[in-house]
């Protein structure tokens, strides 16, 4: 019940951010064709479409690619499709691929796998992937990654996130919470914690290159200790 009924908060909890949009636009320039692999809502791949590139986003929740078709309307340089990112087949080459927002865990490793494969398949020769997932490092060696809680509070919502080992997995748990209605969803799925070493592992299979690894979309180096992992990889 809990994924479900965070579609309808999902642009408020998670809009785009400035930083991750103008850094996405400076390393895919003078790029112009993009895909948005694991595109939500829509909300970069609509940022990035108004700063002049043409943006393909496809999702594999439909519910996210309606409410994202509705917002491109009227626009003629993005557009939005239903597929799965391990599987998906488009009649075209992007100059510049990118799944941000920890897409990737959620796949699982055969998923990654996969996924990367087809990346590199949908990438014109040259072309840049780039990519974002937590830094799985940081919580396997402390056990825990805490999640800053979200408030909505004119909507009488707080959203907090966890993550426990389980197993070889993480389990990734949420809870929304409606205080003045006493209401409390909560729900779960299970992450693949892909690392720098496996990440790079995984991409020089793929058959990528020039594979570079960052701390977060300010684009400084790779920290062990930071919140997050941000990848380069060129076809």
């Amino acid at each position: 019940m809990g994924f479900s009924l965070l579609n309808r908060y999902y642009d408020l909890l998670f809009p785009a951010n400035d930083t991750v949009v103008n850094s996405l636009k400076k390393l895919f320039t003078p790029a112009k064709k993009l895909l948005d692999a694991g595109c939500g809502t829509g909300n970069y791949a609509l940022s990035l479409a108004e700063r002049g590139f043409e943006v393909t986003g496809i999702d594999i929740n439909p519910e996210f690619i309606s409410l994202a078709q509705k917002k491109a309307r009227g626009k003629n340089n993005v557009k939005f499709l239903t597929a799965d990112l391990t599987a998906f087949h488009l009649k075209e080459s992007f100059e510049g691929i990118f799944c941000i927002g920890n897409t990737l865990p959620v796949l699982g490793e055969d998923g990654i796998k996969k996924a990367l494969a087809n990346f590199f398949k949908h990438l014109l020769p040259g072309g840049l992937l780039v990519g974002q997932t937590v830094n799985f490092a940081l919580f396997l060696k402390t056990g825990v990654f805490p999640f800053p809680e979200k408030k909505l509070l004119d909507l009488d919502l707080i959203f907090r996130r966890r993550y426990e080992l389980f197993g070889d997995l993480v389990r990734f748990s949420l809870e929304l919470v409606f205080p003045q209605k006493g209401e409390t969803y909560t729900d779960q799925m299970f992450l693949y914690p892909v690392t720098v070493e496996k990440l790079k592992t995984f991409l020089e299979d793929a058959g990528f290159r020039e594979i570079v690894f960052y701390r977060d979309f300010t684009l400084t180096p790779y920290d062990p200790e930071g919140r997050d992992l941000v990848f380069t990889a060129r076809k």
